[in-house]
This record gives C-alpha cells, sequence and structure tokens, in this order.
C-alpha cells in the first residue's frame, strides 16, 4: 500500500480562494433574497395598507415611511397633486426650513412634475452642478442629500400624486430604477383601493345616516322574512329595542310586521313595489292603522327587502276632524237658517209678552202669568242667540292675551263650582306662553263651557274629583307656532257612541233642564272663528280632555268701528253717536211725529205700531218696499225701521231707493235683523252710519233707539 501525496501549498491557497469565493457569493445571495423578501413584504404591506387606513394622510405617512426604509433613503415626501398645487401630506427626514421653503411653489415649475406629467417613469437624478437648479443643490447640500427620485402615483393614466425620495450617499441608479417603478405600480394600486374604499365608506354613510334620520319606519327583511335592521323610526314606533322586535317578529306571525299577507312566499316572488294596507301590531299586543310598502333592493350583492311602515293613526285622526269640520259646516248653515226663520215669530213673543206685562189693566195674577211668558221668551231669545254664534262665520276682535291670565279670570268665576263639588283643581299655565290673539271674551266662553262641563260630569258621579288645566307651546304644519290647552277630568267620561255627536247642536248626555246642548258646538264655532281647533280625547284612567289649540302668532286685529245699534236685551253696546237731521214730519209742533215701518212680518209690525204710539209716536206700518218707497215719496220720517231680509227688494235695496228720494234719511235709518252681527251687514250699516236693532228686541230698547235717531231723547223713558 502506498502512502497518500500530501497536497502542495499551491493547491490549498486555491482552494482557500475558490471556498471564499463560494462564501462570499453564497452571502451575496443571502443578502439578495433577504432584501427581495423584505421588498416584497413591503410591497404587500402596501397594497393592504389601503384597507387599514381611516385617512388619506395616514395612508401617506406610512407609505413614505416603509418605502424610505425599503430603498434606504435618507428621506422622503408624499403629496397629491391639484392642477397645479401640490397638497405635501407625509414628511420624513426633511428639515422644517425646506418644508416651508417648497410649500406653495406652483407643481407646474417643478422639474419632476413636469417630467412625469409627460409620461416619464420612476427615475433617480444625482444632485450635482448642471444636473438641477442651483437653489435646489444649495438645498441638498445643506442637507447632505447626493441625489433624489421621483416616483409618480397613477390611477390608469392619470397622475394623482408625487413621492419624492432624498439619499446621501451612492445609489445603483439601475437597480434603484427598477425598485421604484414597482413602488410606483403598488402605490397606484394602493391610492386607487383607498379612493374606492373611501367612496364605499361614504356611500354606507350617507346610508346609514339616511336610513336611521329618515322619519318614516323602515325595516331591513331577508328573503326569509328575517328582520336584518331598523332604523330609530321604527323602534320607537313599534317601542322595542332591536333584539326584542326581531325576537317579536321571528316568534309571532308575519302581520307583526304589518299585514297577514306579508309573508315570505310573497317577498321571495317579489319583483317590485309592494302596498299594502292593514292594521300593525307591536310588542305590547297595542295595534295600529298603516300603510306598508316593500321594495326589493340589493345590498352587497344579495337580495334584501325594505319594509317601509306608515302608522296611519294621525291621518285617519285628522280625516275624522276634516269630516267633523264639514259635517258641522253643513250644520252651521242649517242652523243659521232655521235660527233666522224662528227669529221672526219670536220676535212677535217676545215683544207682544213684554207688553202684556206692562199692560196695568192685568190682575196681579195674570201679571205674574205675563211676567213668566216674558221669562221664557227670553229664554228661548237666548237660545236662538246661541244658534247664531254657533254658525256666524265672523272675525273675532282680536288682541294680544295671556292664556294664563285667561285661565285665571276663568277659574275665579268657577270658584263656588269647585268648592261645593270637592273639586282639586291642578294648573300648569307657564307665565312665559306666547300671547294668542284672541276675542279675549269669546275664548273666555269656551273656557266658562270646557270647565263647567267638567265640573258638572265629576258632581254627578257624587263624589270628590279633580280637574287638570295644561298649556304648552307646540309646533304645527309649516312651522306655525300653537298653543295647546287642555282640560281634563276624572269624571265618567263620555260614552263611545256619544262621541261623534258632542259637537251637534242640542246633544247633550245632561239630565233634563241642566243644559240645551248648545255649549260645546258654540265653542266648536268660536274656536274655529279663531283657525284654531277643539276636540275630544279620553282621559288615560277615565274621564275627559278636550284640547283647544290656537295660533301664537300675531295677527291683525279685526277694525271693529262703532256702530249705532242695540241689541234686544243683549248686551249691545248703546247707540251714543250723532242724529244727524231729526226734523218733526209735521209743521205743526204740536203733531206727533211719524216712523215707518217695513217688515213683512205681520205680528212685527203690529208689536211696533203698538209700542212706538204707546211712545208718542205716529207709526205708519208697511210690508214691500215698493209700499216703503210710495211713503217716503209722500212724507217725511222722523224715523225709518226697515227689515233686511225681506222677500223681493232687501232691505239694503230699500235703503238705497229711500237715500236717493230723501238723502238726509240715511241719518234715521234702522236696520232690523236676527243677526246684527253678520259681518256683509255690519261692513254696510258701519259705512252708512246707520243704526242696528237686533231682533228679537224688547219694549225700551225699540222706544230708545227710535228716540235717538228721531232726536226725541227724552221719549218713550
Amino acid at each position: 500500500m502506498t502512502e497518500r501525496q500530501s497536497p502542495t501549498p499551491e493547491l490549498l491557497a486555491n482552494l482557500r480562494a475558490e471556498n471564499a469565493r463560494l462564501s462570499e457569493e453564497l452571502a451575496r445571495k443571502l443578502e439578495s433574497e433577504r432584501r427581495r423578501a423584505a421588498e416584497e413584504a413591503t410591497l404587500q404591506s402596501l397594497t393592504l395598507l389601503a384597507e387599514r387606513a381611516d385617512a388619506f394622510d395616514e395612508l401617506a405617512a406610512t407609505t413614505i415611511r416603509q418605502v424610505v426604509a425599503l430603498l434606504g433613503a435618507a428621506a422622503g415626501s408624499y403629496a397629491l397633486i391639484d392642477g397645479d398645487e401640490l397638497i405635501h401630506s407625509a414628511w420624513v427626514g426633511v428639515e422644517d426650513w425646506f418644508i416651508d421653503r417648497v410649500r406653495g411653489v406652483p407643481a407646474g415649475t417643478m422639474t419632476p412634475v413636469r417630467r412625469l406629467r409627460r409620461g416619464d417613469a420612476a427615475y433617480v437624478q444625482p444632485q450635482v452642478e448642471g444636473a438641477v437648479k442651483p437653489e435646489n443643490l444649495e438645498s441638498a447640500r445643506r442637507m447632505g442629500f447626493t441625489a433624489y427620485a421621483a416616483v409618480p402615483v397613477r390611477i390608469g393614466d392619470r397622475l394623482e400624486a408625487l413621492m419624492m425620495f432624498w439619499f446621501n450617499g451612492p445609489v445603483d441608479t439601475l437597480a434603484m430604477e427598477h425598485d421604484l417603478e414597482a413602488v410606483s405600480r403598488i402605490a397606484g394600486i394602493s391610492l386607487a383601493n383607498f379612493r374606492l374604499r373611501e367612496r364605499l365608506v361614504a356611500s354606507e354613510t350617507r346610508y346609514r345616516v339616511l336610513f336611521e334620520e329618515l322619519p318614516e319606519a323602515i325595516l331591513l327583511v331577508s328573503p326569509a322574512g328575517d328582520l336584518i335592521d331598523a332604523n330609530a323610526a321604527a323602534l320607537s314606533q313599534y317601542g322595542a329595542e332591536l333584539e326584542s322586535l326581531r325576537a317579536f317578529l321571528i316568534g309571532g306571525d308575519q302581520a307583526s310586521m304589518g299585514t297577514a299577507d306579508f309573508g315570505r312566499p310573497r317577498l321571495v316572488e317579489l319583483d317590485g313595489l309592494m302596498t299594502i294596507s292593514d292594521a300593525g301590531i307591536r310588542p305590547d299586543g297595542t295595534s295600529f292603522p298603516e300603510e306598508t310598502r316593500v321594495v326589493p333592493v340589493e345590498i352587497g350583492g344579495e337580495r334584501r327587502y325594505l319594509v317601509i311602515v306608515r302608522d296611519l293613526t294621525e291621518q285617519h285622526q285628522l280625516q275624522q276632524e276634516l269630516l267633523q269640520a264639514q259635517k258641522m259646516e253643513a250644520i252651521g248653515h242649517l242652523v243659521s237658517g232655521v235660527a233666522h226663520e224662528l227669529n221672526n215669530p219670536l220676535a212677535a213673543i217676545v215683544a207682544f209678552s213684554q207688553l202684556l206685562s206692562t199692560d196695568e189693566r192685568l190682575p196681579d195674577d195674570m201679571r205674574r202669568d205675563a211676567d213668566l211668558l216674558v221669562q221664557e221668551a227670553d229664554r228661548t231669545r237666548r237660545i236662538v242667540a246661541n244658534l247664531l254664534d254657533f254658525a256666524r262665520q265672523r272675525p273675532p276682535e282680536r288682541h294680544p292675551t295671556s292664556l294664563r291670565n285667561l285661565v285665571d279670570s276663568v277659574m275665579a268665576l268657577q270658584s263656588y263650582g269647585l268648592s261645593a263639588g270637592q273639586i282639586t283643581l291642578t294648573r300648569d299655565v307657564p307665565a312665559d306662553l306666547p300671547l294668542i290673539e284672541v276675542d279675549r271674551s269669546q275664548i273666555q266662553q269656551v273656557l266658562l263651557n270646557l270647565t263647567l262641563n267638567a265640573i258638572q260630569a265629576i258632581r254627578s258621579r257624587g263624589t270628590p274629583g279633580h280637574i287638570w288645566i295644561a298649556a304648552h307651546s307646540v309646533a304645527s304644519p309649516g312651522d306655525a307656532r300653537m298653543v295647546r290647552l287642555s282640560v281634563s277630568d276624572d269624571g265618567p267620561g263620555i260614552p263611545i257612541e256619544a262621541r261623534s255627536r258632542i259637537f251637534l247642536p242640542f246633544f247633550t248626555s245632561k239630565a233634563p233642564g241642566e243644559g240645551t246642548g248648545l255649549g260645546l258646538s258654540v265653542s266648536f264655532g268660536i274656536v274655529a272663528a279663531h283657525e284654531g281647533t277643539l276636540r275630544f280625547e279620553p282621559r288615560a284612567g277615565g274621564g275627559a280632555t278636550f284640547i283647544v289649540e290656537l295660533p301664537a302668532s300675531a295677527r291683525a286685529a279685526v277694525d271693529r268701528r262703532k256702530t249705532r245699534g242695540v241689541g234686544g236685551g243683549r248686551d249691545r253696546a248703546p247707540a251714543t253717536e250723532g242724529t244727524g237731521n231729526r226734523q218733526p214730519t209735521d209743521d205743526n209742533p204740536g203733531s206727533a211725529p211719524a216712523v215707518l215701518i217695513l217688515d213683512d212680518e205681520p205680528a212685527i209690525r203690529a208689536f211696533l205700531v203698538k209700542s212706538l204710539q204707546a211712545a208718542g209716536f205716529r207709526a205708519v206700518a208697511v210690508a214691500t218696499g215698493e209700499e216703503a218707497i210710495e211713503k217716503c215719496e209722500a212724507e217725511e220720517f222722523a224715523a225709518v225701521l226697515v227689515d233686511h231680509r225681506m222677500p223681493g227688494m232687501s232691505g239694503t235695496n230699500v235703503f238705497d231707493a229711500l237715500v236717493g228720494i230723501r238723502p238726509d234719511v240715511a241719518a234715521r235709518f234702522i236696520f232690523m235683523s236676527g243677526d246684527v252681527l253678520n259681518p256683509e251687514l255690519h261692513a254696510y250699516a258701519t259705512r252708512h252710519g246707520i243704526a242696528l236693532l237686533a231682533k228679537p228686541f224688547d219694549l225700551a230698547t225699540v222706544k230708545r233707539l227710535v228716540a235717538e235717531v228721531s232726536g226725541r231723547g227724552g221719549s218713550g223713558g
């Protein structure tokens, strides 16, 4: 066996050199692999960054930090390009004085922007003399930079942003530009994804805001009929939280969401809008009238259904109020006609009952009977007057009024009734409520009627009770402010079958003799004339609540200039204005002044003739306008009494004709009417200075007014 030869020194040296070369090559490969892995990780991170960033500034800052580390750069910046403006969103490693220097510089004046807009790819530029502007070279040397790289961020072909990187050492231009191209592509994808996500988030936000803020109740339902979501209006309408509403709908039937026909088979078949009207059910078991609209939609590529549920309770209530208002208007016309027809015979009854009661020839017992007849006739007159008040559509005399003061004054009048009935009163009427423009006496009448009804209802039960009066300001359609007043009691309430008739004239649930059934109907008419509403609601726990709503906005008061006239025993203003030319109708000073009477009712003519003769006048009575004209052509009258409403010539026609014959008769003219507050009559009388005499009239009123207009103020006393 031969002995093995030892390697020569030369061979050992070659082996060591080869091993060193292989180790270096392996180290370079490993470093290259590590760098490539780091680059791939960075680029992958940039693609995912758009999904995590909440704002663009966050995206820009993270992108610059990662790319600066990837490239081994000393500094970097990220700026959006908006026209000729650079909007810098992120800086890394750049001194503040340089940031201040470039802020506001037009984008079109910057070399990197001009090159990239021409379509150049990412590039590296050494910062040496002749290659860059002198001011830029000075800035680079001041910060220790030897080169910069410009990287476009494009979406499609549009340059959206610019990334800049600065280096403070040698740069392998070829390898660096390869890396910059990859960074440019990934940054463009990242920005595009961020903007897409931003739009989706904005769309989702808009959808969520609209979904939550819409006043209508909206449910989002799956094809299986399961509740996915519900907006705030729906949760409020159903009186439940989302989870409890979902459990209720799953555990119940589909009628809970609106209708018995709202079932899963119909959802699957539905291609367009479906509208259903039925009764909805709440988790607490209560129901409400509703209209349900079901619309199929695509959300996130999945089929869903928007179920829009409208609670029609208020709409139904408004419809009922409209029907009630139309009914009241029709009844008002009927009542007005009936009242006017009753006025003439009633005027004769009242007048002759007064004549009988003043006849000195009557025995005492018959005089007492005559006085009773006068009382009952006057009671009938007041009923007819209330009917006219109910039916009359005249503008109230409005003045700014404190509702609290008005309530206090009314309750002072009711103090005896409250104490006698052992009734507790609770008032919640704030002093700072808006003033209301109202006819104080009319609204006082409404409050008296409502509180008196409450007192009588409690007393009918025979036990102590409670009345609540509350008021507050509310908004109405059109943003007009209203003041709402409620009067509630814990009495027996109003039976369901009677509620639709409580505002009708003469309907009453009181015992005979305790009411005429006109209080609520008159109150309804007064409130309506004030452009308000009066309605009834049953009180929770028993009893009744009446709600009055009146406008709080200031309105011009109606010009109610004084008109000479009186009302037959109805507390009208006395006639105190001028009487004009009042000459006797006969040259003989001792003769009685003549008075012309025109009325188509024989009984009224007979009463006026008898009462005026007793007052010292010579009465001439006629039944038609033509006869009145003939009489006026033949002689002059100290006073002329004419009925306003007659067949043939009306009172105003007669006035115009008589004034054409004798102009001075206008100052001695009296209109007789069962409705002296009729707006047209009142305006006509005011314009011409005509005195008004309300039917039914009493004896003293007739004598006084005729004496005033004829110039015989002391007559008929």
